[in-house]
């Protein structure tokens, strides 16, 4: 794909803090009309970084000030770590349960009993986090493990 490709360029807004980013929406020819794009001075692609160079520059309009999303509420903060923990949590079972079932049912070594142990501290660590702060202090996994 190149600059070519798009057109109709308007919806200007930095969408990062320095500046780095532009969303736009544009037609883009072969993909569809009105879509959203985020161009950047260090795309990966030629024609992000021509796309930002001219917003930047002006030649499609006046790129809107950034504007910082919204704090999250409290709701919201706790929403978002619950997910985390949940994922993280299950993360972990996902890597405990055939170790535990070593060991119910006969057959697991000393390392992999040590590895079982290693990933119900973190679970238990887990477990501990303080979920209504953002960032929460997430427990690090057992290395080489999740």
């Amino acid at each position: 794909m190149d600059i070519s490709k798009f057109s109709n360029i308007r919806a200007l807004v930095y969408s990062s803090a320095d500046n780095t980013t532009i969303n736009i929406v544009a037609d883009i020819d072969g993909v569809g009309a009105a879509i959203s794009f985020t161009a950047s001075a260090n795309d990966h692609e030629k024609y992000g970084q021509d796309i930002y160079a001219n917003a930047a520059a002006g030649e499609y309009g006046v790129v809107a000030a950034y504007i910082p999303p919204p704090p999250l509420t409290q709701s919201e903060i706790v929403s978002q770590n619950t997910a985390t923990q949940k994922r993280l949590l299950s993360d972990a079972a996902i890597s405990a349960f055939p170790l535990q079932s070593a060991l119910v049912y006969g057959g697991a070594t000393a390392e992999q009993v040590h590895t079982l142990e290693e990933l119900q501290m973190y679970s238990v660590a887990l477990m501990a986090v303080n979920l209504s702060v953002m960032p929460a202090a997430w427990p690090t996994p057992p290395q080489g493990i999740i």
